[in-house]
């Protein structure tokens, strides 16, 4: 029966493949990557972002020597940024080792920010092994063909979705499962046009509703913050957080819990300075934290420098990397 689904999927697959750049060319370091911009983030957005780092930066050998401070540019907007420093990390001792990605899934496993479902992508899709890639669209797939309820463990879930690959080109067969997750086999199938549903168990079972079983829904810390954009002339006092705070590496205009009235901002700069006018209030999410941005501009009479801030030309800011909700704050500033 599973010999039998493999090779229909294959053939669907075969048929009906998406187009995107990093299948032309599955190169080690290309599916690389392209799996680590994928991870919560939709195809039809990954592409230029993807078509823009492999330009900037074609080879491992140009990630290991550029800064951190390109490669976070480059990366602008897909969030999740020690993804990025874990691929310069993992750059740099590959290039000390001799500057390629080795194809065996132990070693694989070794290199900073590359889990199980990285390794086997690579594995599989760049040096064409048999190895299980299982993220969430072929856990979904995997779940309802074998009719797992409940509580799922990963390790069961790459189990089975090894013995489903077939010896004849397995690649083909782990990509069309990812593939058949992220179009057909979505939280509300389409099992009609799907190539496995004569052999789904929870197609056959009308259980496709409840397998997979659904997760608990994270739940997140709710912040409301008072962005200060404090200007003086031509320059705008930002905040660089530090490696190892949250968001470490990203720009940012000073915040404090809201609301931080004009009073609160003299105090704490010791500068005179007084509010001119607030701009829409903006959004931001990241690790468990959800923020309701208020930005509001104030005009400073001096210019000084003040401990963990730095001025900057106005002109200069969109050449920085701010945290995403900051980056829209900073687009409705320009529009002024």
């Amino acid at each position: 029966m599973t010999q039998d689904s493999s090779k229909e999927l294959k053939k669907w697959f075969i048929q009906e493949k998406r187009s995107f750049p990093w299948r032309e060319n599955p190169t080690p370091y290309a599916v690389w990557i392209s799996e680590i911009m994928l991870q919560q983030t939709r195809a039809s957005v990954v592409i230029d972002y993807f078509m823009r780092w492999m330009k900037l930066f074609p080879s491992i050998a140009e990630v290991a020597k550029a800064s951190i401070e390109e490669l976070f540019k480059a990366w602008e907007g897909l969030g999740y940024y020690s993804r990025v420093r874990n691929i310069q990390k993992a750059a740099i001792a590959l290039q000390e080792k001799g500057g390629g990605l080795p194809s065996s899934l132990e070693e694989l496993l070794q290199i900073p920010g590359i889990g199980p479902y990285t390794a086997g992508a690579i594995a599989s899709f760049a040096f064409h092994q048999k190895a299980a890639a299982v993220d969430g669209n072929v856990s979904r797939v995997i779940s309802r063909y074998y009719g797992l309820e409940g509580e799922v463990k990963r390790n069961l879930l790459e189990e089975k979705t090894f013995s489903f690959l077939e010896e004849e080109e397995p690649w083909v067969a782990m990509e069309a499962l990812i593939e058949l997750g992220a179009t057909l086999c979505q939280k509300t199938p389409r099992c009609e046009e799907c190539p496995l549903h004569l052999n789904c168990e929870a197609y056959l079972q009308g259980k496709t509703e409840v397998i997979p079983a659904k997760k608990k829904k994270q739940e997140f810390i709710y912040l409301h913050k008072q962005v200060i954009i404090l200007i003086h002339e031509e320059e705008v006092l930002i905040e660089k957080k530090k490696e190892g705070q949250v968001l470490g590496g990203l720009v940012e205009f000073p915040s404090f819990p809201y609301p931080y009235e004009e009073e609160s901002v003299r105090n704490h700069f010791s500068i005179l300075a007084y509010w001119t006018e607030d701009l829409p209030q903006e959004k931001q999410s990241f690790t468990k934290y959800q923020v309701d941005l208020s930005p509001a501009i104030f005009h400073s009479l001096e210019k000084k420098d003040i401990d963990g801030y730095k001025w900057v030309k106005l002109d200069s800011l969109v050449s920085l990397t701010f945290s995403s909700g900051h980056k829209r704050v900073l687009q409705r500033l320009l529009e002024i």
